[in-house]
């Protein structure tokens, strides 16, 4: 599936409830934010790819190397100032990304999108499990209202810290990637 196939208000074939878009939190067709990414475990330096995106452009890429250490998880870690984001307390975080077959085959048993602080003592998160993704686009959706977990009172008052995180099954050895299209606030429409 290419950008030509995919429309941001569609998933899986099936039409997404209608929503607006209220603020960007990482776009993957901005290279200029390729140097806010940092990484850990066995993640790579993120880089693009003009394979898969959402709107036109390019996409991030993830990409995992299970060669590169004893770790089994991988950080991506995008830290840099995102302002006051109270505004949004109540809305919902999408994240649009490009799952490939290896990707699901070697998953653990979570993939996680953090908000929080960059020193890590206040964030919340939500874990998706590996089960209920697909090979190509998928959404995911994290609730701000209901997270799957939390570290300190974190309000979204200075939020600067975007991480995407993964575990992978145990004694992986196969190299794998995962594409990051968008990630955005975003609100039902009613």
């Amino acid at each position: 599936m290419n950008d030509l196939e995919f429309s941001p208000q569609m998933l899986m074939g099936k039409r997404l409830p209608p929503y607006q878009i209220l603020k960007v939190l990482e776009d993957g067709g901005n290279l200029i934010a390729l140097a806010d990414w940092a990484v850990a475990g066995d993640a790579l330096a993120v880089d693009t790819s003009v394979l898969y995106s959402v709107r036109g452009g390019t996409s991030i890429i993830l990409a995992t190397d299970a060669d590169k250490s004893a770790n089994a998880y991988c950080d991506f870690i995008n830290d840099r100032n995102r302002g006051d984001l109270t505004a949004y307390a109540h809305d919902w975080v999408y994240g649009w990304f490009y799952f490939t077959p290896a990707s699901l085959l070697y998953l653990g048993s979570y993939f996680q999108m953090l908000l929080g602080l960059s020193d890590m003592s206040k964030f919340m998160y939500k874990n998706f499990t590996p089960g209920g993704l697909v090979s190509g686009w998928n959404i995911l959706k994290f609730d701000l209202d209901n997270p799957t977990g939390n570290i300190g009172a974190f309000d979204l008052s200075s939020t600067t810290l975007l991480r995407v995180e993964h575990d992978q099954v145990a004694g992986n050895t196969h190299d794998f990637t995962i594409y990051l299209g968008y990630v955005a606030f975003v609100r039902p429409l009613k």
